[in-house]
């Protein structure tokens, strides 16, 4: 019995609330329950012909429909448009995959196996692709790393400070090289045998061939994949993303100067083709910093930190990479909005707490949402997962499919 059940049977039991009959009501009660008894008779009779009726009616409906089967082909369930849910549905964690005594800092997924970064002690895990099991794992030495990415057959991990960058075979975990850039890393890809990386020194570029005769020594850091700095990008540059399909990279870019002391300055995202380093498209500032760019199949959208009166995401033309909408999420991320790409979704993060949507990349709607996932997220088909006291798998509803 709750609260409410108790408060209504004690008032109800309560003497000092009782009122006594007042005089005829029992023989208004007696006529008027005959009169109840009498309507339902009538009711009944009712609902009985009306039943008959329909009964008759189905039949011949039956009858017609089989013989409409004979002559029309059926409609197949493709034809049939689905139904958006009203509200996106709560979604659940798994249990933590067991990674040892490492606390993970990223992790990428692929339809290969899952790569996860841990701190204390630093190293790199490979679990298969359902996470339940480890394959290899690899030291890293006394490095604080902090994010990982998987291209071209190989693993590429960096710390942002002192900015070092390790490559790694994606089988094996051999390593296969270690450089340092004298820079503080932020993001790195690969596109086109090519690593960009965004930098507090700007957009740096090097080869991402590794000659296959290259012993590194472990522990060590060298000039192997020497760094220049990308021309014609000038400013601070934060986001990142790799565009493999359309050759191109695309990163975040803060004018220097470009706003008033008082007021704040959004970055633009320019598109690079990722085989020369050229410019080839240049979107309008946007009202966010501390960007992130992710790419979704033909989707592009970027999100960040900013005004909350102004737009935190925005989904780009990915030609042009000027807006073209965004996502109810938008009301909801608070100060700013952190993204990642899934093979088929995008993930959003709200910046004021840990609830973490799955978004639809072409309509913006929300899909799925998680109260308190800290992320990063990582997922492929059928598979995602997200760090949030251990890497955890994210439970996946219908319609989002990681």
């Amino acid at each position: 019995m709750n609260d409410v059940e108790e408060l209504l049977r004690d008032t109800l039991a309560d003497p000092r609330r009782r009122l006594a009959p007042s005089g005829g009501m029992y023989e208004s009660v007696r006529h008027r329950a005959h009169d109840i008894r009498r309507n339902r008779w009538a009711l009944a009779s009712g609902a009985t012909a009306v039943l008959a009726v329909l009964a008759v009616a189905s039949t011949v409906a039956v009858n017609r429909a089989d013989h409409r089967a004979q002559t029309a082909h059926q409609p197949s369930p493709s034809a049939i448009a689905p139904t958006q849910p009203r509200n996106p549905s709560r979604g659940a964690v798994g249990g933590a995959v067991d990674l040892g005594q490492g606390s993970p800092s990223d992790a990428v997924a692929t339809s290969e196996g899952i790569y996860v970064v841990a701190n204390n002690p630093a190293e790199l895990v490979k679990l298969d692709a359902a996470g339940t099991r480890i394959e290899a794992s690899t030291s890293l030495g006394a490095n604080s790393n902090s994010a990982v990415i998987v291209t071209g057959g190989h693993v590429w991990v960096w710390s942002q400070s002192p900015g070092e960058v390790f490559a790694f075979s994606a089988d094996t975990l051999k390593p296969l090289a270690s450089y340092t850039t004298g820079a503080s890393i932020f993001q790195v890809v690969e596109v086109d045998g090519y690593l960009y990386l965004t930098t507090d020194h700007g957009l740096l570029r090097a080869s991402a061939v590794i000659p296959t005769d290259h012993q590194p020594t472990p522990g060590s850091s060298g000039d192997l994949l020497a760094a220049t700095k990308v021309a014609g990008i000038e400013g601070l540059t934060h986001g990142l993303a790799a565009d493999p399909a359309r050759h191109r990279v695309l990163v975040g870019v803060t004018d220097p100067g470009s706003a008033p002391s008082d007021s704040f300055a959004g970055a633009r995202v320019v598109a690079l083709d990722a085989r020369t380093g050229d410019v080839v498209a240049t979107g309008v500032r946007t009202s966010v910093g501390k960007e992130s760019i992710a790419v979704v199949g033909d989707q592009v959208w970027v999100g960040g930190y900013g005004d909350t009166d102004k737009p935190r995401i925005g989904h780009l033309d990915a030609t042009t990479l000027q807006k073209i909408g965004t996502s109810p999420v938008g009301a909801q991320v608070g100060p700013g909005a952190i993204l990642w790409p899934g093979e088929n979704v995008l993930w959003v993060r709200n910046g004021g707490d840990t609830t973490l949507s799955c978004v639809d990349p072409r309509t913006g709607a929300i899909l799925q949402q998680w109260l308190a996932v800290q992320g990063p997220v990582a997922s492929v088909r059928g598979h995602a997962y997200g760090i949030q006291a251990g890497l955890q798998p994210l439970i996946l509803n219908g319609a989002c499919t990681g």
